[in-house]
């Protein structure tokens, strides 16, 4: 039996030290995938713009030169695999990102398209960024979207802890 599927989202462009970043992406991926499913964008473990660039083309084929259409190209796959056979959308909110809160609120909209409704999980490093956590997902409640789980954690075996019980999925024996 296949796994899965899981899409995964995080900021590429607007981390201030993008290695940092893409390894944290790098070892959340990891995680997921180790906990049965899998992920099925990795494109945020580049750790340069142009590392980005070789996974994107690894996942989608030869983009375009021109910046414009490779930018239309790449927001329409993305898109199309969140609307794709996925059984949960994670997003990895610690940077503030525009094209991720696109991708979160696509997620989120994907019943209004007539697709089932999935388990989506933002993820927030505790105190990572200086103004905090963006107002737009931490108000997000369940209320509104009883789909949506917010996980601030402290570290990656912190977060592993919470992924697995937001999963519920039993603790890994020590």
């Amino acid at each position: 039996m296949l796994p899965e599927r899981v899409f995964y989202g995080a900021a590429i462009q607007g981390a201030v030290d993008r290695v940092e970043r893409g390894r944290v992406n790098r070892s959340v991926i990891n995680l997921i995938n180790g906990l049965g499913f899998e992920v099925i964008s990795e494109h945020t473990t580049g750790q340069s713009r142009d590392e980005t660039m070789v996974i994107l083309e690894r996942q989608m084929g030869s983009l375009p030169q021109d910046p414009h259409e490779r930018s239309r190209i790449i927001r329409r796959a993305m898109l199309e695999l969140i609307d794709g056979d996925i059984v949960m959308a994670v997003f990895e909110t610690s940077v503030p990102s525009l094209g991720t809160g696109i991708e979160i609120d696509h997620a989120c909209t994907r019943p209004d398209r007539g697709l089932p409704a999935i388990p989506i999980i933002a993820l927030y490093q505790k105190d990572y960024w200086i103004h905090g956590l963006s107002s737009m997902v931490r108000g997000i409640d369940s209320e509104d979207l009883p789909n949506f789980s917010l996980i601030e954690y402290e570290d990656l075996p912190d977060l592993e802890s919470k992924l697995r019980d937001a999963l519920g999925m039993p603790k890994q024996k020590s």
